[in-house]
């Protein structure tokens, strides 16, 4: 009898350390949206991948995600699901939000796409939701839009967002512009500033035509590549993150 009631008292110890080590990751997602991104390409649901849902309760992710309209919110599931495999989270859980057609100035006061914005992070407040991680993934843009007012432009919508929203770190992709032959897009408006909880995401302009449907969409093998480099965004992050912290730390225990 002792030895069973040994074995049970192990096994509920087990069970309460493994439920400690488990990590859940929030990921909040904010992304333009060309109308050409409309045309996804529809990823199953993946186990331990969910998405809040419009009520903030924690359903299975499918795309198109309810918050998202018909943003890219398919990259995500295979992010989810490498994070998963990596051992990077238990469950992942995405706030994608997005609106057909945006531009950055969409997500601004007054702009068409922030009362939606609003409305989502008031319910993720609600439910008393902290982001791990918040992404800014900008479009393929055509070259007319000035490259001096979309920097100040995103940096609003950012630093709007953060007072509003408990998030730990933000990671910023480069928009860049679809127009010209497909594969040779330069690489340009870098919006990452040295600033703590700021750190670069994907430089989606690297993507070539194997990786693209047209010039401005990506096909099935570009998403997932895409995730790919949204991953190692977001493990460099936290590297960088940590190398901070601990520099921080050494700084002040001299002075």
């Amino acid at each position: 009898m002792l030895l069973v009631v040994k074995f049970f008292i192990v096994t509920v110890l087990l069970l309460l350390v493994g439920s400690a080590n488990a990590r859940d990751v929030y990921i909040l997602v904010i992304q333009e949206s060309a109308p050409e991104n409309c045309k996804v390409d529809l990823f199953s649901e993946i186990k331990g991948v969910y998405q809040i849902g419009l009520n903030g309760r924690e359903i299975s992710a499918q795309s198109p995600f309810l918050w998202a309209d018909c943003m890219e919110g398919n990259i995500l599931l295979p992010l989810g699901q490498e994070m998963i495999k990596l051992r990077m989270a238990d469950r992942v859980i995405f706030m994608p939000i997005g609106k057909a057609g945006t531009n950055v100035r969409d997500w601004l006061v007054g702009g068409r796409a922030h009362q939606k914005l609003k409305l989502a992070l008031d319910t993720a407040n609600l439910k008393n939701i902290k982001f791990d991680y918040a992404l800014w993934q900008g479009r393929l843009i055509g070259a007319k839009f000035p490259q001096s007012n979309y920097i100040s432009d995103v940096r609003g919508v950012i630093r709007s967002i953060s007072l509003n929203t408990k998030i730990d770190k933000w990671i910023i992709g480069l928009s860049v512009s679809c127009e010209g032959a497909t594969g040779e897009q330069e690489v340009s408006f870098p919006l990452w500033a040295p600033l703590i909880n700021r750190f670069p995401g994907p430089e989606i302009g690297a993507l070539g035509s194997v990786y693209r449907s047209d010039q401005c969409s990506f096909n099935e093998l570009g998403q997932k590549a895409l995730a790919q480099l949204w991953f190692r965004a977001m493990t460099d992050a936290d590297s960088a993150s940590k190398k901070y912290q601990k520099e921080s730390l050494l700084y002040y225990f001299k002075q």
